[in-house]
């Protein structure tokens, strides 16, 4: 079969029609709609490795985009992501025609399917870096996902039904942060790209935005913001971001940094910042604040919820941007300076959040077997922990009745007895107490 295939293909390439073939044999070299055209079946002669150059030759003649080369004999593997990225981001980005109810209807329905196939996109681990790697305005994937997030949350727009009484264009916009901030160097792309004057603020907006509305996708937005912390120079500018006010004051602030900027810029940040943020309901601290304490009562139920999702998550970003070295599973690039962790502490024990974790961990309906990794109770644990490290927030622990939340979990084996231990010791109500803070691998 080999040879006679070689002999079709030396005689005319035209006559070599497509017949059943193993779809890795093509791979690299056709587009995902050629790979789904193609028939898949058991491997035939045409795609056995072993043979002579020549039928791997022939097969350059059966791809639908390949043009016969003789001196070749194949192509150069397109990249998809190129081809099909500036078109999807065109159609996310759509302004809404007025008036016209049918022309609305099919822009929505462009800008949904265009969203399903970047969230598509996301999903490969091997495309996230290359998606915020380029350049131009048709590669502004995070900048283009951050206005529509925004824009999303405009009375006006009409939402798309989803799942869980969720809109279907915000879930997807959401979902895509997510996996996109999962790798390091979209991490420090997005930070680096300025402070607050980049991708970073325009960030921060439309994540701020929907946390603060506790909207059913928020618990998304508060895992994309856990994923940001994990790289050490986006745990100052995240815990102090406050959004400006409007979109005029969103222009000024590109021209002319804001108060809250140059205090970041100035390191003047122990009370001015502080006061500032906690000062302003809409910053990010705030809202976080508040989706957990309107979310805590769903951690009574065993039952699995979106809005307990909320809370565990946004409780793991407080955890994240309240640590000082690297996180658990050495999830942390870069170490947070004590000086910035202790001044974050201070502004946390300022608020209701050490009493909202000590509440999860002391209220806790579910047995200490199943506190898993990550779990809420899990998390408000490593959070007591980084609070103790510091004076201000251990008394802030103290006030919320954390020595008497962890008394029954000291005998424990294991991380959770530890951190209780160490809590307490820090706290004062052991023997063994000797004043010193927790222990690095404690949080």
């Amino acid at each position: 079969m080999i040879m006679l295939a070689t002999l079709l293909y030396k005689l005319n390439p035209a006559a070599c029609l497509r017949p059943n073939i193993d779809e890795a044999t093509i791979d690299g070299c056709a587009s995902d709609n050629d790979k789904r055209s193609v028939a898949t079946a058991p491997t035939s002669s045409f795609s056995d490795r072993s043979g002579s150059s020549a039928s791997s030759a022939a097969l350059s003649c059966i791809l639908p985009s390949a043009r016969y080369a003789p001196d070749d004999g194949g192509c150069d593997p397109p990249s998809p992501i190129d081809s099909i990225l500036p078109g999807i981001l065109r159609d996310i980005s759509a302004a809404s025609p007025g008036g016209d109810a049918r022309a609305k209807k099919a822009t929505r329905r462009r800008r949904t399917a265009a969203l399903s196939q970047l969230h598509d996109l996301t999903e490969k681990p091997d495309n996230r870096v290359p998606l915020c790697s380029g350049s131009g305005a048709g590669r502004d994937v995070v900048g283009v996902l951050s206005d529509a997030l925004f824009d999303s949350l405009d009375p006006e727009s009409v939402p798309s039904e989803g799942p869980d009484g969720m809109d279907e264009d915000r879930r997807l916009i959401c979902w895509s942060i997510n996996n996109l901030t999962v790798p390091y160097e979209n991490k420090t792309a997005i930070v680096s790209s300025g402070n607050f004057a980049g991708l970073l603020r325009g960030l921060l907006r439309g994540l701020t935005a929907v946390v603060s509305s506790n909207l059913p996708e928020a618990y998304l937005c508060c895992i994309a913001l856990l994923n940001l912390t994990f790289a050490a120079e986006a745990v100052e500018p995240v815990a102090y971001f406050v959004p400006p006010p409007s979109d005029s004051e969103g222009m000024r602030m590109r021209r002319h940094p804001s108060t809250a900027q140059q205090l970041w810029r100035d390191g003047a940040r122990t009370s001015e910042m502080t006061a500032r943020v906690l000062g302003n309901p809409e910053s990010l601290m705030r809202a976080v604040e508040r989706i957990m304490t309107t979310n805590a009562p769903f951690l009574q139920s065993t039952v699995r919820s979106v809005q307990g999702e909320a809370f565990r998550w946004a409780a793991g970003f407080v955890r994240n941007v309240t640590s000082v070295d690297d996180l658990p599973g050495g999830g942390r690039r870069g170490s947070v300076p004590d000086g910035t962790a202790e001044e974050i502490c201070a502004l946390v024990a300022r608020t209701e959040l050490p009493c909202l974790a000590v509440r999860c961990v002391g209220d806790s309906p579910r047995p200490t077997a199943r506190w898993t990794k990550d779990s809420a109770e899990d998390v408000c644990l490593g959070l007591m922990c980084n609070l103790a490290r510091f004076q201000p927030s251990t008394d802030a622990l103290a006030r919320a009745g954390a020595a008497r939340a962890l008394e029954r979990l000291e005998s424990l084996p294991g991380i959770h007895g530890y951190r209780a231990r160490a809590v307490r010791c820090r706290l004062g109500e052991l023997p063994l107490c000797c004043g010193k803070p927790p222990a690095k691998d404690s949080i």
